[in-house]
Parts: structure tokens; C-alpha cells; sequence
């Protein structure tokens, strides 16, 4: 089974990696919800193309994202230089834990050390808040381990949200 999680992580991490779209979608600069913001609620309110979380308590914004949604299947890859986060899971609205019976998958890349989280691996959730045919939102906290023997201890990702267009 964990050749199987291996194995889906390494597939998150090449998408996340080498997916990059001609035009890449990237968030605010500045953070802010001025105009064309869709509220100040918290869980899923992020800006439009963006994905964001705090890593072992520091924030983190992706530069590059990229998601889809095939055979009722969300995949979405967020990078910048250095880190990544790729989450795969399903394409409705629901709360997904790594205790549930629904199948999903996470992993964080740091500066070429992988970590991964989904279901019976980990702790945490992730929440889709809102689906349309071109378009996804909602919230993730997941404590992450280690993919191998290289990598060390875990990572603590919270305060996670995305907004996320294909």
C-alpha cells in the first residue's frame, strides 16, 4: 500500500513540477480583497487563482497553479521556486479527512524533499467549499510525513485555501 501512495506522490510531484501553462495563473501580489474579491469569510474565500497556506507556521503563496478536473477527479499543482503543493481528490463539494472512506492525496515538495498526506497517511483534512464546470474553492490542514528515508520529520500545513480555475 505505501508503493501505491509512493507512487501517487510522485505523480503529484511531476505535475506540480512540469505542468507549467505558457500564461501561468498567479495570485495578487499584494494580498489584498479589493475589487472583484468574492468576500471577507473565512474557509475558501481566497483570491481568484491562488492557493496559500502556512507551512510549520510560516505563510506560503504559490506563483504558478494549475488544476483540472477529469473522470470526477480535482487535481491541483501549486508551485513557486522552491515549494509545492499538489492535492488530489474528489471533484464535489465535502469534507475529506485521512480517516474517511473518500480517496484523496496531498504531498509537499520543499527544495527537492517530499512529503505526503491522504487517506491512512497523516493527519489532517481538506474541504471543497464550491465546484462549477470551471472552477473549485475551499480549505486544507494537513500534518504531512515523510515520502522517504531522506526526507526528515513532519511538516505541519495550515490555514490552507484555494481558488483555483481550469
Amino acid at each position: 500500500m505505501a508503493s501505491r501512495y509512493f507512487g501517487l506522490a510522485i505523480v503529484v510531484l511531476l505535475f506540480t513540477t512540469a505542468c507549467g501553462k505558457d500564461n501561468p495563473t498567479t495570485p495578487s501580489s499584494n494580498g489584498s480583497s479589493g475589487s472583484g474579491s468574492s468576500g471577507g469569510s473565512s474557509g475558501g474565500a481566497a483570491t481568484p487563482n491562488s492557493l496559500s497556506a502556512r507551512i510549520d507556521g510560516t505563510l506560503w503563496n504559490a506563483a504558478q497553479i494549475n488544476a483540472s478536473v477529469s473522470s470526477g477527479v480535482l487535481t491541483i499543482a501549486s508551485s513557486d521556486n522552491t515549494t509545492g503543493i499538489g492535492l488530489v481528490l474528489p471533484a464535489a463539494t465535502g469534507a475529506y479527512t485521512t480517516s474517511g472512506a473518500a480517496v484523496f492525496t496531498a504531498q509537499l515538495s520543499i527544495s527537492g524533499n517530499a512529503w505526503f498526506a491522504g487517506t491512512a497517511v497523516g493527519s489532517g483534512n481538506v474541504t471543497v467549499t464550491s465546484i462549477s464546470t470551471n472552477s473549485a474553492a475551499g480549505t486544507f490542514s494537513l500534518t504531512f510525513i515523510p515520502v522517504s528515508s531522506a526526507t526528515v520529520g513532519n511538516k505541519t500545513v495550515t490555514e490552507g485555501s484555494f481558488n483555483v480555475k481550469w
